[in-house]
């Protein structure tokens, strides 16, 4: 039987499953028949406004099953049967959202503006970023992966300002998902790097379903990245991406050259 950490750890990526309804949907009302036609245009209304948000924030294509667990996250009664379409992929299939853009052909999908800056691609069809610098060895196999699991395409540098800003919002505060993500964007940020909401929360939920409890005194950022890349390789197995041994190596060096820089 699969622990209630691994269930989670399907949604958390994937974010493209029906959630039970039983368990999310809100409480029934007895005061009439629902206006389910209200609802749907809500729930279309609200989801069509994150996309935007989020794709204008990242400033680069945004995996769809990032975009779904921000759904989940900031509006759980719509994701209980996603606008009554029954699965993200439909309803997002169902949204005008011109100019963007959903492209299919990554694993897991993007959503782009065509406005993005064009660039050498990877393996995925991403651009690549200009500000690697002396890490742009690393680009390939970040990228590949980021198109089977929505990894986010942080450079060690950002991965080291979120690591570091977790680290720094651990001595301060006690963990909370939503409310830690917050200030370690906010932190980021602030020294500089264009680090989305999206971005953090992967790599909470990463670190967390590595194994890491979260305010126990191990919370530096080495132990922290050697979480991240051991839950990041166990979710490419989960996708059935073979990283052969030299990519496998790649991925960890991302995960030290950012701890390293903190």
């Amino acid at each position: 039987m699969k622990s209630a950490l691994f269930v989670d750890f399907d949604n958390v990526f994937s974010g493209l499953r029906r959630l039970d309804p039983a368990r999310h949907a809100g409480p029934e009302r007895n005061a009439g028949p629902p206006n389910n036609g209200a609802q749907s245009v809500n729930a279309h209304t609200a989801i069509r406004q994150l996309i935007r948000d989020e794709v204008r924030t990242a400033g680069r294509p945004v995996p769809c099953g990032r975009l779904a667990q921000t759904a989940i996250d900031r509006h759980g009664a719509i994701a209980a049967d996603w606008g009554g379409k029954g699965t993200f992929r439909r309803l997002l299939e169902s949204l005008e959202l011109a100019p963007l853009r959903i492209d299919w052909s990554m694993a897991g999908g993007v959503v782009t503006d065509p406005a993005f800056p064009k660039g050498e691609s990877g393996p995925g069809g991403q651009a690549k970023p200009a500000d690697w610098g002396r890490d742009q060895d690393l680009w390939p196999v970040i990228n590949l992966v980021h198109g089977a699991t929505g990894l986010p395409t942080l450079s060690p540098g950002e991965l080291s300002a979120v690591l570091t800003s977790l680290a720094q919002d651990l001595a301060e505060h006690p963990f909370q998902l939503s409310g830690t993500g917050k200030r370690v964007r906010d932190l980021c940020r602030d020294d500089g790097h264009a680090v989305s909401r999206g971005d953090v929360s992967f790599v909470l939920k990463g670190i967390q379903l590595g194994g890491h409890d979260f305010g126990t005194g191990a919370d530096d950022p080495q132990a922290l990245a050697q979480r991240l890349v051991g839950s990041v390789l166990e979710l490419c197995r989960r996708e059935q991406l073979a990283l052969d041994d030299g990519q496998s190596a790649q991925l960890r060096d991302w995960a030290t050259r950012g701890a390293s820089a903190s």
